[in-house]
């Protein structure tokens, strides 16, 4: 948990809806982050590049493939950064 002294900010949601963040109450989650992590690829394109190369090397059987190399690459590199998980190690 983290103590916050900023009063409170807006962030432009989708389809032009406002969410406005209140720090108010001191002790918060650090999860909301997450929200600015995913504007900040999403304007960058930095997953989707890089599961465009990533697809390039897909081996998988098409008709079995449940999730595509984006969505599992953007499920790790956003649970990185929530501090959920370890980074991959070679052996």
């Amino acid at each position: 948990m983290t103590n916050c002294s900023v009063p409170s900010c807006n962030f432009q949601g989708p389809k032009s809806r406002k969410i406005e963040f209140n720090f108010s109450d001191g002790a918060i989650s650090n999860d909301g982050d997450l929200l600015f992590v995913k504007k900040f690829d999403c304007k960058l394109g930095l997953t989707r590049r890089a599961g465009k190369l990533l697809t390039s090397f897909d081996i998988r059987q098409s008709g079995k493939v449940k999730h595509s190399f984006l969505d599992m690459l953007r499920k790790r590199v956003f649970a990185l950064v929530a501090g959920n998980g370890e980074p991959l190690r070679s052996s």
